[in-house]
């Protein structure tokens, strides 16, 4: 009975994927008897308490020196701007610093008018001579704050706002959730496969956890410079966490 008591669990892996059985690693049939190993999930969604804003500088002249003093004015200018958000210059950081030099073309044909344009001549708005690039990091704890705060970065200088991420600060309580949902759920599917196999579940062998944390992440945005802002203020909405685990858990199916 044993040979067909496998046939019948191999049949049974092939309508439920989420389960797969084998006999114990080294031991017999009669020590440990069959095994179910079950992946629960669970997820939860919390409202952030955080955000980032991902941001950029670029500045260019003739005289490398004179590219990365209109840098550093545009950054100081920016912590300046976002103190009176109240955001400290600590969480104004700095992930991506380059000088490089870019020569300027041949003078090009007359551009064109219209869209077309933008697609034969994707370089006209090509910075030459020595470039700067100034990637940063804002860290906005007042997550209703964040259209302001793009607002503020752009009449500063920032030449680029290329997406909003949200968090939370402590993600503990959130975690603690979502595993305890995905052993739920794998313990719901065990008591399934045992029904199904007119057996019963005799214990736990073993437990392996992960988590995934993260919400939606809105789509990359590429802002205009202070000289086509206009006095429409930027209103985005906050998305919620969300953060995931799982739980693979290896059941003793008993007869």
């Amino acid at each position: 009975m044993p040979h067909r008591l496998a046939v019948a669990l191999v049949a049974l892996l092939t309508v439920m994927p989420a389960a797969s059985f084998a006999q114990a690693a080294g031991s017999s049939p009669a020590s440990e008897g069959t095994t179910a190993i079950i992946t629960g999930q669970g997820m939860v969604s919390r409202a952030p308490d955080t955000a980032t804003v991902t941001a950029a500088i670029q500045t260019n002249d003739d005289v490398a020196a004179n590219a990365t003093d209109k840098n550093n004015a545009a950054l100081a200018t920016l912590t300046r701007a976002l103190g009176a958000l109240h955001i400290d210059a600590v969480d104004i950081k700095t992930t991506y610093y380059n000088v490089t030099f870019v020569p300027r073309p041949p003078t090009p044909l007359p551009i064109p008018q219209g869209a077309i344009a933008q697609q034969i001549y994707p370089y006209q708005n090509q910075r030459y001579g020595y470039v700067v690039n100034r990637q940063l990091s804002i860290t906005v704890a007042r997550v209703g704050d964040v259209g302001a705060v793009i607002d503020a970065a752009v009449k500063a200088g920032v030449t680029n706002v290329n997406g909003v991420q949200y968090g939370l600060k402590d993600r503990k309580p959130a975690a603690d959730a979502a595993l305890a949902l995905a052993l739920e759920d794998a313990a719901g599917q065990v008591k399934v496969v045992a029904a199904a196999s007119h057996m019963h579940v005799g214990g736990i062998k073993q437990i392996q956890v992960g988590q995934s944390y993260g919400g939606p992440v809105p789509s990359p945005m590429r802002m205009m410079t202070a000289a086509g802002v206009t006095s429409v203020s930027t209103e985005i909405t906050p998305t919620s966490v969300d953060v995931r685990a799982t739980a693979t858990v290896t059941y003793f199916l008993k007869p």
